[in-house]
């Protein structure tokens, strides 16, 4: 972070100092070149029906074992669309399906979406990360009942 520094704005003694780093608020900060998302190397879409029945996922280097009817039980779910077979999906070396996120609270995803439990007595920061990963993955059942707002 570079420092601020304050220099006259005009000769006259009674001149306000104006910040040195600043620029006029009606100028606009140009935007980085558009650069479009691509598929990772080495997602494939893989056919709804090419998917097993039990399924390991890599969630950032957290590994699981589930079955394929967990991930799509809520249809509308990033897991659900995720493993519709209408989205490519990346696999790791050992043929695990990779999500890039943080793994520390997806048992409690794959649990609700096995049996619907919900975790008790978190403490206030494993919720609110417990919240963001909800919200990424689209329960929004889950989140209500985590105690995000609807």
């Amino acid at each position: 972070m570079q420092p601020i520094t304050l220099k006259p704005s005009g000769s006259s003694p009674s001149s306000k100092p104006v910040l040195a780093n600043s620029r006029p608020s009606n100028q606009r900060q140009p935007l980085p070149p558009y650069t479009p998302i691509t598929v990772p190397n080495g997602a494939k879409l893989v056919e709804s029906s090419e998917f097993p029945k039990i399924v390991h996922i890599n969630v950032g280097g957290h590994r699981f074992m589930t079955t394929i009817a967990t991930l799509r039980a809520d249809p509308n779910s990033m897991l659900g669309r995720m493993f519709s077979g209408d989205h490519p999906i990346l696999r790791d070396d050992d043929g695990a399906f990779v999500i890039d996120r943080d793994g520390r609270h997806f048992h409690h995803i794959l649990n609700y979406l096995r049996d619907g439990s919900v975790p008790i007595g978190l403490s206030r920061v494993d919720r609110i990360e417990l919240l963001k990963d909800i919200d990424f993955y689209g329960l929004r059942s889950l989140y209500s009942i985590v105690g995000g707002p609807t």
